[in-house]
């Protein structure tokens, strides 16, 4: 995990804000679940989302 709160952009076409939440939140819990997204309309900054999904995946 990181030690940083994520900011991520919204963009008009992007990974599904919720699901990236819940997805982060499940992190913190201790949880493992694969980083996988929906893009949608109005939606985080997938390039963002990704580099942020592989930096704590390194961890």
């Amino acid at each position: 995990m990181t030690d940083f709160e994520p900011q991520f952009t919204v963009v008009l076409r992007g990974y599904d804000v919720r699901a990236v939440d819940d997805w982060i939140d499940q992190l913190r819990a201790g949880g493992t679940a694969p980083a996988r997204f929906r893009v949608v309309l109005r939606g985080y900054d997938t390039a963002q989302v990704d580099r942020y999904v592989e930096q704590v995946s390194r961890r």
